[in-house]
């Protein structure tokens, strides 16, 4: 093959790996950097609250971690918010649980 052959391949895979790379950088922005809220999810344990962000998946479809967990108030309603982290694409992610089961 001759030089010219050879770089003109090598620029093609050189074209496809930037080409592939930014569409993974868009889809990335396209989520990355924001803050979702879900709930609030009825629950009448507190192993139900582990086991929905657990199963919950970012909306980029990467896998939650927990980062903290806080007891809020809202509309006379006391809620578990449960603050999360998309390993994937960054995202903050809350859930929030209606405690009301649990009292009851």
């Amino acid at each position: 093959m001759g030089d010219i052959s050879m770089l003109a391949m090598g620029l093609a895979v050189l074209a496809a790996v930037v080409a592939v790379g930014i569409k993974a950088h868009k889809r990335r922005s396209s989520y990355g950097a924001s803050e979702h809220e879900l709930g609030p999810f009825q629950v009448t344990s507190f192993d139900a609250i582990d086991d929905t962000v657990r199963r919950t998946r970012c909306v980029c479809g990467g896998v939650l971690q927990l980062q903290s967990e806080a007891s809020i108030r809202r509309d006379d309603r006391e809620l578990r918010a449960a603050r999360c982290h998309c390993a994937q694409c960054g995202d903050t992610m809350t859930l929030t649980f209606d405690l009301a089961s649990l009292h009851h």
